[in-house]
C-alpha cells in the first residue's frame, strides 16, 4: 500500500482547498446573478402599471372625454355672442363678470391701454416704410398681431412698445415687424411699464366679441400649406376660420377644464393608493417640485391623456368641425408622449441599473456589518 508523502498530502489539500474557493466563489456568483434578476423584477413591478392602474387611467380618460364632448361643445357665432357647451358658458360668463365688456371700453380709452401693435386694418399703413398686412382687421387683427397672443404678448408686446413697433404674422404668413410712427406716444421707455400695459391691454381685449387668440395660435398662419375639407384650405386658412368661429382664449380655458381633472383625478388616486401601500405621504404626494420625478405616474397621466385624445379625435371626425379640437389636450398629451419616449427608449435601462446598483451596495453594507457584528 502506497504512503502519501508530506508533500503531496499538503499538495492535495491545496486542490481541494481550491476547490472549495471556486465552489464558493460560484455559489455567491449565482447568489449575485439570481438577485440582479431579482432586483430588475422589483424594478418592473414598481414601475409598470398592474390592473387597478389601468382602471384608474380608463376612467380618468374617459370621463375627460365625456366631459369635452357633452360640457365643453363646439364654439359657434350667434347674434348674443359666442356659444358652445355647459361649461363654455359658465367661462364667458366668468369672465363677462369679471370684465365687464363696458367698463373694459372706458379702459381700453386710458393712455396705460393704449399700445402701438393695435393697428386693426391698413389704412395706416400705407406709405414707405411701413407695408400693408394681408388679412389685418378688426377682426383678425388680434390673431396676426403677436402682441395679443396670451403667452407671447409678455415678450414680443412688451418688445414692441417698448421700441414702438408692431409685429406681426399676415395671413399668408410672411413675418413682418415694423414702426408705427402714428402710435409713437404709446411707446414706453422702462420695461415694467411695458408690461404693466400689455397686461391692462389685454384685459381689455379679453371680452370682445373677437377677443384675444389661444396661445401660439399666431403661429399657424405660417402653416400654409394642406388641402384640408371640400374647399381644400389650408392649415394657416382652418385655424383663421377657427378664431373666426369663436375659438378664441375664452374657449382655450374652458378646454383646459378636462385636462385639469384628469390631472387631479390621476394624481390623487395614484397618491391614495401609494400611501395605501404604505409608502410615506411626502414621498408619496404627486407635485414634484424639486425632486425626481415618477415613471409610473407619468406613465399614467401619458395613457390617460391618450384615451382623453382618441376620444377628440373621435369627436373631431364625426362632427368634421376642426373647431372640436382640444387645443390644450393635445398639448399636454404630446409633452407626456415625448416624455414617455424619452424614458422607454433612454433612461429606463440606466435607472434600472441605478436601482439594481443601489440594492447591491446597500445588501453589501447589510452583510458587512453583520460580519463585524459577529
Amino acid at each position: 500500500m502506497e504512503t502519501k508523502t508530506p508533500q503531496s498530502a499538503f499538495e492535495e489539500e491545496l486542490l481541494l482547498l481550491r476547490a472549495e474557493r471556486k465552489a464558493k466563489r460560484a455559489h455567491i456568483e449565482l447568489k449575485a446573478n439570481l438577485n440582479v434578476q431579482r432586483y430588475e423584477d422589483d424594478y418592473n413591478r414598481i414601475h409598470n402599471l398592474d390592473n387597478q392602474d389601468y382602471a384608474i387611467c380608463s376612467i380618468a380618460g374617459t370621463l375627460g372625454g365625456i366631459i369635452d364632448t357633452f360640457m365643453i361643445g363646439i364654439p359657434h357665432p350667434t347674434k348674443s355672442g359666442v356659444k358652445g357647451g355647459y361649461l363654455d358658458g359658465k367661462i364667458r360668463a366668468w369672465f363677462d363678470k369679471k370684465y365687464p365688456p363696458e367698463v373694459m371700453e372706458r379702459l381700453s380709452r386710458t393712455k396705460g391701454a393704449k399700445v402701438p401693435f393695435d393697428a386693426q386694418d391698413n389704412r395706416n399703413l400705407h406709405d414707405a416704410p411701413n407695408v400693408e398686412v394681408d388679412g389685418l382687421s378688426t377682426y383678425y387683427h388680434r390673431l396676426l398681431s403677436l402682441g395679443h397672443d396670451p403667452l407671447l404678448g409678455f415678450i414680443v408686446g412688451v418688445y414692441d412698445i417698448l421700441n414702438g413697433k408692431m409685429t406681426t404674422i399676415s395671413k399668408t404668413g410672411i413675418l413682418t415687424s415694423q414702426e408705427m410712427k402714428i402710435y409713437a406716444e404709446r411707446k414706453s421707455y422702462q420695461i415694467l411699464d411695458a408690461i404693466k400695459k400689455v397686461w391692462v391691454h389685454l384685459t381689455t381685449d379679453v371680452n370682445t366679441s373677437m377677443g384675444l387668440p389661444v396661445p401660439l395660435m399666431s403661429f399657424f398662419n405660417t402653416l400654409q400649406f394642406g388641402e384640408i375639407g371640400k374647399e381644400k384650405l389650408s392649415i394657416a386658412e382652418v385655424v383663421q376660420g377657427m378664431y373666426y368661429q369663436g375659438y378664441d382664449f375664452q374657449h382655450f380655458c374652458a378646454m383646459s377644464i378636462p385636462t385639469m381633472f384628469i390631472e387631479i383625478l390621476v394624481r390623487a388616486a395614484w397618491w391614495i393608493k401609494s400611501t395605501i401601500n404604505g409608502n410615506p405621504i411626502l414621498k408619496s404626494t404627486p407635485l414634484f417640485i424639486g425632486r425626481k420625478r415618477n415613471p409610473k405616474l407619468d406613465t399614467m397621466l401619458c395613457l390617460s391623456h391618450g384615451i382623453f385624445c382618441a376620444m377628440n379625435a373621435v369627436k373631431v371626425g364625426v362632427t368634421e368641425n376642426p373647431c372640436a379640437i382640444n387645443y390644450p389636450e393635445w398639448c399636454r398629451f404630446s409633452e407626456l408622449l415625448i416624455k414617455e419616449a424619452k424614458y422607454q427608449f433612454i433612461d429606463k435601462s440606466s435607472e434600472r441599473l441605478i436601482y439594481v446598483s443601489d440594492r447591491i451596495i446597500s445588501d453589501y453594507e447589510q452583510a458587512k456589518k453583520r460580519y463585524i457584528n459577529d
